[in-house]
């Protein structure tokens, strides 16, 4: 429960964000964009490829500072990432890669995470010994590690097979069902989209903007296909209606 008086929600305005081109114009990318994702919340970020979703993951997470505007995180400021690719220690065993994620972390709630991600049988193996698959559930794992109150997640699945991106979808629900936390995902498949997020955020191209905000009452786990297949249909109408 947080404290009365400290923020919980994840808050974002960003009033400008330009990227300079190589004969100096200035291009924005984000402007006068507002998002609030409550507490446990998890929301997608579903728009066309260069519109600016991954800048806005950088700029919440603190990574590019450059932009105008105010971002309130959840209390605590404890963030979990997971990138495009798994952006692993090669020099580092696949234990030593969560250890320095969580170095405060019990030794014992490191082998569970491991276990959970179905990691425990090569915990003492380095990146270049594991799959990408392995790979992938190892960069989830390391972003629950932290504990996190805010986990941002930048296509996490992007160019795995079919079979692999269900079952990493399939965990992922698992681990937020089982410890809530503020999330946000950007994703280009609509179907994980809407199998994974409470709401369905539609943004714009550039400068981006939020199209439609969908929000999905269902429980994740339990939404039929009909349901699925009807708010991808609404979905697809909005964003073609840009």
């Amino acid at each position: 429960m947080p404290r009365v008086g400290v923020p919980a929600a994840l808050d974002v305005r960003i009033d400008g964000k330009f990227f300079q081109s190589a004969a100096g114009k200035r291009i924005p990318v984000l402007s006068d964009f507002a998002l609030r994702i409550e507490t446990g919340e998890v929301a997608a970020l579903v728009g066309p490829s260069g519109c600016g979703k991954t800048t806005l993951l950088r700029l919440i997470a603190g990574l590019d500072p450059d932009y105008k505007g105010n971002i309130v995180k959840p209390a605590r400021g404890r963030l979990g990432m997971v990138f495009q690719e798994p952006r692993l220690l090669p020099w580092r065993s696949v234990f030593e890669n969560l250890r320095i994620a969580a170095p405060g972390a019990a030794h014992d709630d490191l082998d569970a995470l491991l276990t959970a991600f179905q990691l425990g049988d090569c915990r003492d193996r380095y990146p270049g010994e594991i799959s990408g698959g392995m790979a992938r559930r190892l960069a989830l794992a390391r972003a629950f590690a932290v504990e996190p109150d805010l986990l941002l997640l930048d296509e996490p699945f992007v160019s795995l097979d079919a079979k692999l991106a269900a079952s990493l979808r399939e965990e992922l629900a698992l681990m937020v069902e089982r410890r809530p936390v503020t999330t946000l995902l950007v994703t280009h498949d609509m179907d994980e989209a809407i199998t994974l997020a409470d709401r369905l955020i539609l943004l714009s191209g550039r400068p981006c903007g939020v199209i439609a905000d969908i929000g999905i009452s269902e429980r994740r786990g339990a939404r039929p296909p009909e349901l699925i297949a009807a708010i991808r249909v609404e979905a697809a109408r909005r964003l073609a209606n840009v």
